[in-house]
Order: C-alpha cells, then structure tokens, then sequence
C-alpha cells in the first residue's frame, strides 16, 4: 500500500468534540430526533454531520468517535508531558504510537496505567482515581470492546449516550489533573466547556411540523363552471 503521510490531531480539537456532543444530547429538542418518526430524507443533524440512516448506528459511530478521543488525548497529553520535563524517549515515542507495546492484559491498562506510568507511576487512573477505574475496566469490557469489534448499540435512547458522554468526560478531567493544555493553547479551559446550543438548536434540527388546522374535505370546493381545463391531484389528508 502506498504510504499515508499522518499529522497530529490538535488536541484540544478531541476535547471539544466531546463537549459538543455533551452539549447537543442536554438539549431536549435535538434528543427528540431520535424519538419522533422522520419522514423520508429527513436527516439526524449535529453541527458535524447529517445521518439519514439508522439511528443506533448513527449513536454508535457517535461512541465510537468520543472513545476513540479520549484515548487519542492520552496519547498525545503523555508525548507532550514528556517532553516538557524533558524525558521524551525512543520508549515513549514508540508507546504513544502504539500503547499496546506496553503489553498490558487490555486496552485500558494499556492507555490508562502503562502510558501515564512511563511519566510517573502516580499518574495511573488506578491510583488516581480507584472509583473511575473501575467504570474504566467495566466499560471497556462491556462497551468499548464490542463496539470496536462488530458490535453496536441495541437501543435508539440518546440518554445512553448521554451517560457515557458524561463517563468520558470524567477521563478527560483526569487527564486535566495531571496535564495542562493551556501549555498548548491559551484558555484551553475555556474552550472544553460545556456549549449550550439552545440559540443554535433550530437551525441544526428540522421542526417536526404538525399543521394547526383541519384539512381540506371535499365540502370546502366550490363549482367554478367556467373552470373547464384542470388537471392535478385531490389529496384527503396530510
């Protein structure tokens, strides 16, 4: 295969993916996409995409994403403090390209102990946090690793995305505790908050329109003799 040349991903672009996710499934009236009949060629919109498929799959591409963020950010928050304490090595270039050289049992020992571990062994989501850790391994093993291998969501609910949104979120506030992206970026912070879409929101999602009024029936024609030409189509209801 020809070669594909990569770059890194801003890192606080993964960040704000995910709180505009968070922000969009807060709003009630983007939520309601997903439990109202669409009518044909009406889309799911985000402020990234338009789906007009399946609305699991389209939750579940959604997970796939925001996970596949936070482990991204890992990676990247463990080069970058490296090398701002001067420790950036051959081992850590090569783990942060791959964190399963690091040869834990799972993908999450590997990104959330081994990989901060080779800053400083305190930096463990295991030690830092016994609780979240916990979270960590059941939703790796329940969630993260059937979506990543054929699996997705059963459920077209937006507040189970909600939860692991919010799950996610927490990693990324353990990630804030040991490194600073304002290194990076000023008011870094700032720019990870939470949006409230509620201004935007109608221009991201079609009204789900009802007419106010009855419709037309045949006792609303009148006879217009002179009328003698006329094609088209009746239609009884909306």
């Amino acid at each position: 295969m020809k070669k594909i040349i990569m770059q890194q991903i801003p890192l606080i672009n993964l960040r704000m993916e995910v709180a505009n996710y968070v922000g969009l499934f807060n709003n009630k009236e983007f939520c309601s996409q997903f439990y109202r009949p669409l009518k044909k060629n009406e889309p799911i919109s985000t402020i990234y995409e338009s789906w007009y498929g399946r609305g699991e799959l389209f939750l579940s591409r959604i997970v796939r994403s925001s996970i596949l963020n936070i482990e991204s950010a890992v990676c990247s928050c463990v080069f970058f403090e490296a090398r701002f304490r001067g420790i950036l090595d051959s081992k850590i270039k090569e783990a942060t390209n791959n964190p399963f050289t690091l040869g834990g049992k799972g993908t999450a020992i590997n990104f959330y102990d081994r990989l901060p571990a080779l800053i400083d062994e305190n930096l463990k989501l295991s030690k830092i946090d016994v609780e979240l850790w916990k979270e960590t391994k059941y939703f790796y093993n329940d969630i993260r690793n059937p979506l990543f291998h054929g699996k997705e969501l059963k459920d077209n609910n937006p507040e189970n995305i909600k939860i692991i949104l919010n799950y996610i979120l927490k990693l990324f506030d353990w990630l804030d505790s040991w490194f600073n992206m304002n290194k990076l970026v000023n008011n870094a912070d700032k720019l990870s908050n939470i949006p409230e879409f509620d201004k935007f929101i109608k221009q991201i999602v079609i009204p789900d329109y009802t007419p106010n009024h009855e419709p037309h029936t045949r006792d609303n024609f009148i006879d217009t003799p002179v009328v003698t030409d006329v094609s088209g189509v009746w239609i009884q209801d909306y």
